[in-house]
């Protein structure tokens, strides 16, 4: 077992005070881990007296660090569970089913109605004592047919149920147990408390309903547009419209999209466009992409135009079919139909179905993410990703979900980006490093399952480069490798330390459970 130190701090962020009662008792680490974004769990155990182990049970959310012989911070992060065993009997309290934002999503239904309703969401139930203690916690959840009434009432109740942590009792039968075990997480996992909502980056009218429109069938239906407007509050960039179409008969010619500004109400100049040949398009309405040809930026309270033409001759027999909807639910612009000379409103009057999408690269919906982060707090922008993507997000994932999926993206250069919260939770976005050659590497892994320098000195496993690349130095040089992953070198995405048996495996890239199958390293020679 390693000579390790704990410090447990009190709850405010920014403050450096010990969490008193903590220091009444000795403690032990019994295991803990690291991975992309930082530390991961933590488990740390401290003996005393009934009373001051009972004292621990006020311990959630307090800042943990955990220290080596040298003074290396091997851990931090913060008390998710505190458990107290006393003789057989154990309690325990957790945030981990503690939620004191909730609101419900569910399928309104009309009173009366046999009709289908529509997904609402209430409005969110806060419990204030709850969150000043351990901040914002939020939950989502789903209800089938419902009345508001019925919705808001399984809020108030869960938020009742839910909104500080419930002790749970437990018989474990063990016997002269006096004991206090603190199960905690990095600050990554805080991500996962809050919703991310970012409605900018998409313009869309995507509703289905009555209604359909020839184009290019004759004079009268020569083109379609639909004008339309930014919601949100940013401005932004777009690079694809999707409309839903297919094709009647077999046109030979393009289906074109414009993109144009506004001119007296009709659609102006074109500012960028995309053709997609008549012949590939199905018989079945479909969404169909276009991809611009230009970037456009597009500016708040400014009308603009998307624009259908096809690029041949009418043909009665060979055209386009577009999907409106005839219900007239969007606001912001007009359905307009040219005949030759004029564009007219249709009739019956409709609007188009389409979707402007926006772009922004990766990176920047990270940090944008990120700033969302109630206990993050700098964020550096190392690298940029040269990765876009649509920004617009609905509600419907917490931050740490989509901000994982960028990740896993990775960069145009084909690597995960790789990011990290420090001690004092700032936030670095970066690319992970290039895979280098074999005679550069740092760090080798040896037959014995030490983690040495290229000095031949010994790395604590707790002291590992995690986010970077190690040889493994039984591999022979002169291995043909031209069809298989080179074997002489890993990527360390993490490891898992065992303080109670002294051994601890790395997380090597390409293996997909590597609590089983990760090279497993001992701590001493």
């Amino acid at each position: 077992m390693s000579d390790f130190s704990v410090e447990i701090l009190d709850k405010g962020l920014m403050s450096n005070s010990p969490f008193t009662p903590a220091d009444l008792l000795e403690w032990q680490l019994n295991t803990f881990s690291t991975g992309e974004g930082g530390p991961r769990e933590c488990s740390i155990t401290g003996y005393g007296t009934v009373m001051d182990l009972f004292e621990m049970l006020e311990a959630l959310r307090c800042q943990v660090r955990v220290y080596d012989s040298e003074g290396f911070v091997a851990w931090y992060g913060m008390v998710e569970e505190v458990q107290v065993r006393i003789d057989s009997i154990e309690v325990s309290v957790s945030l981990r089913y503690m939620y004191n934002k909730i609101a419900v999503e569910f399928n309104n239904i009309v009173p009366g109605s046999s009709a289908l309703g529509d997904n609402v969401l209430t409005d969110w139930a806060t419990e204030q004592d709850s969150i000043d203690e351990y901040g914002t916690k939020e939950l989502k959840m789903q209800m089938n047919d419902a009345t508001l009434t019925q919705a808001e009432g399984l809020r108030d109740r869960m938020l009742e149920d839910r909104k500080f942590p419930v002790a749970d009792w437990y018989y474990s039968g063990s016997q002269a147990s006096m004991s206090c075990t603190l199960l905690c997480v990095g600050y990554r996992q805080t991500l996962d408390w809050e919703y991310y909502e970012y409605l900018d980056g998409y313009v869309a009218y995507p509703d289905s309903g009555e209604g359909v429109q020839a184009l290019g069938q004759n004079s009268g239906n020569q083109g379609l547009a639909q004008s339309f407007q930014l919601a949100g509050t940013l401005e932004w960039s777009t690079v694809a419209v999707r409309v839903k179409v297919r094709k009647q008969g077999s046109p030979t010619d393009n289906l074109r999209l414009d993109l144009c500004s506004d001119s007296s109400g009709d659609p102006g100049t074109s500012l960028a466009y995309s053709e997609v040949a008549g012949t590939g398009l199905p018989t079945d309405y479909n969404w169909l992409e276009f991809d611009l040809s230009a970037r456009v930026p597009l500016s708040q309270a400014t009308t603009y135009w998307l624009k259908l033409t096809r690029s041949g001759s009418t043909d009665s027999d060979n055209y386009y079919m577009i999907d409106v909807n005839q219900e007239l639910g969007y606001t912001d612009g007009v359905l307009r139909i040219y005949d030759g000379s004029d564009w007219d409103p249709r009739d019956p009057d409709a609007d188009l179905m389409f979707e402007v999408l926006g772009e922004m690269e990766t990176t920047e919906q990270l940090e944008l993410m990120a700033n969302e982060a109630q206990f993050i707090g700098d964020i550096e922008v190392l690298t940029d990703s040269g990765m876009y993507g649509c920004p617009y997000r609905d509600g419907s994932y917490t931050i740490l979900s989509d901000m994982t999926d960028l990740i896993k993206a990775g960069t145009s250069n084909y690597r995960k980006i790789w990011t990290w919260i420090d001690i004092d939770r700032s936030l670095t976005i970066d690319e992970e490093p290039e895979k280098p050659s074999y005679d550069v590497l740092k760090y080798f892994l040896t037959s014995k399952g030490q983690l040495l320098t290229s000095d031949e000195a010994v790395v604590p496993i707790w002291r590992a480069p995690v986010g970077d690349w190690a040889a493994i130095d039984v591999v022979p040089l002169n291995v043909d490798t031209s069809f298989i992953a080179d074997p002489r070198m890993v990527f360390i995405e993490g490891f898992d330390y065992d303080n109670r048996s002294s051994r601890g495996r790395l997380w090597i890239r390409g293996i997909p459970t590597p609590y089983n199958t990760s090279l497993r390293l001992t701590e001493d020679k």
